[in-house]
């Protein structure tokens, strides 16, 4: 009937529905919270590795968090905790993945160094051998003449070098130390052919 009232009841679940939303909300905005805050914590913890070993995956994951970060900030508590699970299960995976990355990686450059520091100081000593030979004997019969003091002037910056990348190994920056170890073989090569000796290990 027109102008019958609806029933008290009704109008007090009406009155009280945004409140009762607003609670709900709120009982959801503290786990919401702590949610992001574990995912934040173990991204921020994980990031440089991620980044570098395993970049493609570090990207998705940072974009899901991205995104519940901003549904947070909307308050939208519910949304959270719905998806927040999923993405910590994901960061967690991400943060092992990263650490196995590294390790394997770890291991073959630490592979890679012990087989230059067992190569490289063979065939310095062998081309100092060389060149002395050369500086003694000089361009005799059937030896083409060389720039012994090129060739010794190129060997000592190669001996300074591989000292170097001995000391970075030394010191812990493994990275360092390949790449001047890696740098050291490169300028051997061409040293090699200088001199006259094409094997790896020159003779006396």
């Amino acid at each position: 009937m027109a102008g019958t009232r609806p029933p008290r009841t009704l109008t007090i679940v009406a009155a009280l529905g945004p409140l009762l939303i607003a609670a709900a909300c709120g009982n959801q905005a503290q786990p919401a919270q702590e949610m992001i805050g574990d995912l934040e914590s173990i991204m921020a913890a994980t990031s440089a590795d991620a980044v570098k070993y395993v970049p493609e995956r570090y990207a998705d994951i940072e974009a899901q968090v991205s995104d519940l970060e901003s549904a947070y900030a909307r308050k939208d508590y519910r949304s959270v905790m719905a998806r927040a699970p999923a993405a910590l299960a994901a960061v967690q995976a991400l943060a092992a993945d990263a650490a196995a990355k590294k390790a394997e990686t770890l291991q073959a450059r630490r592979r890679e160094w012990s087989q230059l520091a067992e190569v490289l100081p063979e065939r310095v000593i062998g081309i100092s051998r060389r060149i002395e030979m050369l500086e003694h004997r000089g361009a005799g019969k059937g030896t083409p003449a060389v720039d012994t003091l090129a060739a010794r002037k190129d060997l000592n910056a190669v001996t300074s070098l591989w000292s170097k990348a001995q000391a970075a190994f030394a010191a812990g920056n493994l990275d360092e130390a390949l790449q001047a170890a890696r740098q050291v073989a490169a300028e051997l090569d061409p040293l090699v052919v200088s001199i006259g000796c094409l094997q790896p290990a020159c003779p006396r």
